[in-house]
């Protein structure tokens, strides 16, 4: 079975179950976990799935369907603790306020900004307040309509309470990195909210993990060179880091 029926293939199956293992997959077409493991990369680069402790799902069979918090969460969550803590060292000063997207990425922010002192937090993540209820932190919700699968606040409501703050940063990621350097993402109300903290704050940071870069996603946030800062645990390709003003490369 060549690439492309194998491609078809999985994608068939995944349009009637959530997610499908990689066993399952080896058996289905044939073939060897090696050969389904590089299948679902590209797949994966495509943006048509994630890929999580050896399963893969479905992610833009529907055009503003969500990824689940609790999947995000646990994707590469080391390197989303790593990202965060560098930014939060490098751009929150005590004293600052800071506006946090819903993304698992932005929420890691939380623990680090919590050991700095009068400290401001605006977020429209639900998960992200259940952690600032658990520090000294003073936040603000944004409140708005609530999106339960990506653990969201969208919405006019929403983006009203941002437009109500001036914020001395933005942390915010994003699903996926285009060839052409957009930052994207699978909804577009979250990406509004999104936008409209980067335009409420003095410094943007876009914090994006390697698995993200060269992944396009069909609603697009804003271009790479708006952002103040890129924070990423691997480089980016040259057309795209040729754009970016200031790159932060963390280990």
């Amino acid at each position: 079975m060549i690439y492309t029926e194998r491609e078809e293939k999985i994608l068939e199956l995944l349009k009637d179950t959530s997610s499908v293992d990689v066993k399952t997959l080896t058996r289905v077409l044939y073939t060897s976990e090696a050969t389904v493991r590089r299948d679902l990369r590209k797949l994966e680069q495509k943006g048509l799935i994630l890929r999580s402790h050896g399963k893969a799902m479905r992610v833009s069979a529907y055009a503003d369907q969500n990824v689940g918090f609790d999947l995000r969460e646990h994707l590469l969550s080391p390197v989303k603790q790593n990202l965060a803590k560098a930014a939060v060292e490098r751009f929150a000063a005590e004293g600052s306020v800071v506006m946090l997207d819903a993304s698992s990425t932005a929420m890691c922010a939380v623990q680090y900004l919590a050991q700095k002192k009068d400290v401001i937090v605006i977020t429209s993540g639900l998960k992200t307040l259940g952690f600032l209820s658990q520090t000294e932190l003073k936040f603000f919700s944004t409140g708005g309509m609530a999106i339960n699968r990506s653990a969201s606040f969208v919405g006019q409501t929403a983006i009203a309470a941002v437009n109500a703050f001036n914020a001395d940063v933005a942390f915010v990621s994003c699903h996926g990195l285009s060839e052409d350097g957009f930052a994207t993402d699978t909804s577009i109300a979250e990406n509004d909210v999104r936008l409209a903290m980067l335009n409420r704050s003095k410094r943007k940071v876009l914090l994006v993990d390697s698995s993200k870069i060269n992944k396009g996603c069909w609603n697009n946030l804003c271009h790479i060179s708006f952002f103040d800062d890129v924070v990423c645990d691997q480089e980016l390709p040259e057309p795209i880091l040729s754009s970016v003003k200031n790159f932060h490369l963390i280990k």
